[in-house]
């Protein structure tokens, strides 16, 4: 029966999450920990939507924009004190703003990604208050009241509002990688809707690669009756 076991546990397939090989920019590293921030202890105001028999909640957004001229990104970091810019490390510079409290990150060539949103109000509101900022220091750059942006990450918590069997459900799908040694929650990978979900034995999930809400409802939704499924 043990050996049975091992058998089984050999067939679930381990997570590949190790980092590639690269040279280490401590200023992206930061914007990074932001972006991938998926499940902050203290969440902002978020509101709780459901689908279903899911409950979610939409807790950071990562966008595109441009500000559609060429930004001094050291003169803007000399001039504009909550801007961390180093060029030896990484080309861009960050900007952190209080309220919205979302992050930055300016190239220099106008191009900016926002992240930290909830909602794409405040995506709108952040890209606003960067160009105004810049606006004072460089005249040349416009003041973004129509902004345009694309959303390309979603990142969300949501509660299936069940007990699951990781293992069970590792080993009935193909798209889940589980590895409970190295880390306590599945990762459930969807193709339609491009979606990833971190799942959790208390029904709690992560989820993540959403580009517009109404894909990530679908990828819960889809993910629910997968997990239904198995026996």
């Amino acid at each position: 029966m043990a050996k049975a076991k091992r058998k089984s546990a050999k067939k679930i397939r381990k997570a590949r999450i190790s980092k590639p090989r690269v040279k280490k920019s401590k200023l992206l590293e930061k914007f990074a920990e932001e972006v991938e921030s998926l499940a902050p202890e203290k969440p902002r105001n978020v509101q709780m939507k459901t689908t279903g028999k899911i409950s979610y909640a939409v807790v950071n957004l990562v966008a595109s924009g441009n500000l559609n001229a060429t930004l001094d990104l050291y003169n803007l970091a000399v001039t504009i004190p909550n801007i961390e810019y180093e060029p030896e490390q990484f080309p861009g510079a960050i900007l952190k703003l209080k309220e919205p409290k979302v992050s930055m990150l300016l190239f220099k060539n106008g191009k900016v990604i926002c992240s930290g949103a909830s909602s794409e109000k405040e995506i709108a509101l952040g890209i606003t208050k960067a160009s105004k900022l810049i606006h004072e220091v460089q005249p040349n750059v416009k003041v973004q009241r129509d902004v345009e942006y694309n959303v390309v990450n979603l990142v969300a918590t949501a509660n299936l509002n069940q007990t699951l069997d990781l293992f069970k459900t590792a080993m009935s799908l193909d798209n889940v990688e589980y590895e409970p040694e190295q880390f306590p929650g599945a990762i459930l990978r969807i193709d339609d809707p491009k979606i990833t979900l971190l799942l959790f034995k208390n029904g709690k999930v992560i989820c993540a690669g959403a580009k517009r809400e109404e894909f990530l409802r679908k990828g819960l939704e889809k993910a629910a009756q997968l997990i239904k499924k198995i026996k």
